[in-house]
C-alpha cells in the first residue's frame, strides 16, 4: 500500500466495516480522523436496522428460526419464504463494532453460541443475557456484503458462522468453524 507524503493510517486497522482504514492529514485534530472514520463506516455499513440474512455459498436460502421463533429454535438456513422467523434485527453494542442478532419479530431473544464455543456448536436462539457468547464482530466487504460473522471474544475470533459443510439443502444448520474463508462462511444483509 503506497501512502502519499503527508498521510497517515487511522489508529484501528480493522473495523466492523470489513477491515477498511481512513488515512487522515499527519496534522488532523484525533476527533476529526474518528469523526471521518466512523462517517465512512456508517455510509457502508447500515446497522443497527432489520434485514434479511442471507449466506452467499449459493441463491435462494435465508437464515431461518427453525420452527419459528422461540427459546431454543436452531438457527439454520431455508428457502426465503418471506416468513417472519427470515427476518433479522442487527443491533450495535458499543464503540467498538460489537453486534448482537435477534430475530426481528421478537427483540427479547438473541442468536446464541451455546456451550464454549466448540467447533461445530449450531446457534439458537435464546433470551439475550448480555454475554459474550450473544456478541458478533462483522467483518464485511463492500456495504453489508461478504460478511465474516466471529464471535466477538477475542479468544475465539479464529471461528466464523458458517453452513454447515457448505450444504445447500433446507434445514442445513449454522454452525461455528473454523474461519477459512469459504463462500458458505460469508452473509449478506439486505
Amino acid at each position: 500500500m503506497h501512502l502519499h507524503k503527508g498521510l497517515v493510517l487511522a489508529a484501528a486497522a480493522f473495523t466492523a466495516a470489513g477491515g477498511l482504514a481512513v488515512a487522515v492529514p499527519a496534522q488532523a485534530d484525533p476527533a476529526t480522523s474518528v469523526a471521518v472514520q466512523r462517517t465512512q463506516s456508517e455510509s457502508a455499513f447500515r446497522f443497527p436496522g432489520s434485514y434479511r440474512w442471507l449466506p452467499e455459498h449459493f441463491s435462494g436460502p435465508c437464515i431461518t428460526a427453525h420452527g419459528g421463533v422461540h427459546k431454543g429454535a436452531k438457527v439454520d438456513q431455508y428457502r426465503c419464504v418471506g416468513a417472519s422467523n427470515q427476518k433479522w434485527h442487527v443491533e450495535t453494542l458499543d464503540a467498538y463494532h460489537a453486534y448482537r442478532i435477534h430475530p426481528a419479530q421478537n427483540m427479547g431473544l438473541c442468536v446464541d453460541m451455546p456451550g464454549n464455543y466448540r467447533k461445530g456448536t449450531q446457534l439458537v436462539l435464546w433470551n439475550c443475557n448480555g454475554r459474550t457468547n450473544q456478541s458478533f464482530s462483522f467483518h464485511c466487504g463492500s456495504g453489508q456484503r461478504h460478511c465474516q460473522i466471529k464471535p466477538y471474544s477475542g479468544a475465539h475470533h479464529d471461528k466464523c458462522l458458517s453452513v454447515k459443510g457448505g450444504k445447500t439443502a433446507n434445514n442445513t444448520p449454522l454452525i461455528l468453524w473454523r474461519c477459512n474463508g469459504a463462500r458458505d462462511q460469508k452473509f449478506t444483509f439486505r
